[in-house]
Order: structure tokens, then sequence, then C-alpha cells
């Protein structure tokens, strides 16, 4: 039996602006809390208020996770083994 490779489409637009949206929410980390590069002490309550309102803004970005069907989840697995023989 002869397998078929179904070529999976991404929209290359969407993925791009989405890895972009989550440079910037990772930049915000570091640039927020240099105090973490140096010696200067960092404020507990602070960090917990600001930590609350950066996972809300990482799970709004994040959204809720795309279920992949039998067919999809076979095909990614199926290319990865071919990636690996090549």
């Amino acid at each position: 039996m002869k397998r078929r490779f179904i070529k999976a489409t991404v929209d290359r637009d969407a993925t791009r602006g989405r890895a972009a949206k989550q440079r910037a929410l990772l930049r915000r980390a570091v640039d927020d809390w240099p105090q973490f590069d140096g010696a200067e002490p960092v404020n507990g309550g602070d960090l917990v208020e600001w930590f609350a309102l950066f996972r809300a803004d990482a799970k709004q970005m994040l959204g809720r996770p795309r279920q992949r069907n039998k067919l999809e989840a076979t095909t990614i697995v199926t290319h990865a083994r071919r990636q690996r023989l090549q």
C-alpha cells in the first residue's frame, strides 16, 4: 500500500504575526525586570502582580489549543520519520 504525504497548509503571515507577538511578550519580561540581571533586590509583591498580568496576556495570546485530528498527527509523524531517514 502506497502512502501519500499530505502537505500541510500554513498561513505564513499569521505564523509570523504570532511569532512577533510572542517575541514581544518575552521581550517585555526581560525589559520590565532588569533587577534580575544585577544585584538589585526584587520586590516579590510587585513581581507577583506583574506576573498575574503577564500570564493573562500570555493566555489571551495563546488562545484555545488547536486539536489535531488523527490523520494530521499520523502525517506529521510520518513526515518526521522521513526527514530523519534522509
